[in-house]
C-alpha cells in the first residue's frame, strides 16, 4: 500500500504486525505525521482507525534526504505516529557481542528476594515529566551565568 505523505514522498506499507513483537532495541526516532493535504484526510483517518481497531502497526519504508528508512506506523488517539526503526544489520546480537554471563546462584534465594523487594519499593507509574536532564540544565545555567558576566569557577578534574 502506498500512502502519500507529501507532494514527492510516499510511505510504502509492506506488513502489519503486533507492536509488542518489535523489540525495543529496534526503535529510533518518533514523528507525528499528518496528511499532506485535505484530500488525504479521509484515507489518513481510515488507516488510523483500522490500525487502532486491529491493534497492529504498519511496517513501512520511505525515503527522506536520500536515505531509506524502515518504520513502524501506529495509531494514537487522533493521529498516526511514525517511528523509525533500525535495520536488522544495525542491531548487534547480544549473544555474539557479550561474553557468557555468570550462571551462578546470584539469581536465587535471599538475594533475589531482596532485589524484588527493592523493585517493589521503587514501583511507580510512568510519567516522563518526572525526569529531567540535570546535566543539560546545569550547562544551560552556566551558559546563562557566563552570558550575564558572572565569574565561572572551573572545577578540579575528578581522579580516575
Amino acid at each position: 500500500m502506498r500512502y502519500p505523505c507529501s507532494s514527492r514522498r510516499t510511505i510504502d506499507i509492506s506488513d502489519f504486525v503486533d507492536l509488542g513483537d518489535i523489540e525495543p532495541v529496534y526503535f529510533d526516532r518518533t514523528y507525528y505525521i499528518a496528511p499532506s493535504s485535505k484530500e488525504y484526510t479521509k484515507v489518513y483517518e481510515l488507516l488510523r482507525a483500522a490500525l487502532a481497531e486491529a491493534g497492529k502497526v504498519g511496517i513501512a519504508t520511505f525515503v527522506m534526504r536520500g536515505k531509506e528508512y524502515l518504520t513502524a506506523l501506529r495509531a494514537e488517539d487522533k493521529l498516526l505516529v511514525l517511528q523509525t526503526l533500525h535495520w536488522a544489520d544495525e542491531v548487534r546480537d547480544p549473544d555474539e557481542e557479550l561474553p557468557e554471563l555468570h550462571s551462578g546462584r546470584a539469581g536465587q534465594g535471599k538475594e533475589r528476594g531482596m532485589a524484588i523487594q527493592l523493585i517493589d519499593a521503587l514501583d511507580a507509574q510512568w510519567d516522563p515529566a518526572r525526569y529531567h536532564d540535570a546535566y543539560q540544565e546545569k550547562v544551560q545555567e552556566l551558559v546563562r551565568a557566563k552570558a550575564e558576566g558572572e565569574q565561572i569557577a572551573v572545577a578540579d578534574e575528578a581522579s580516575t
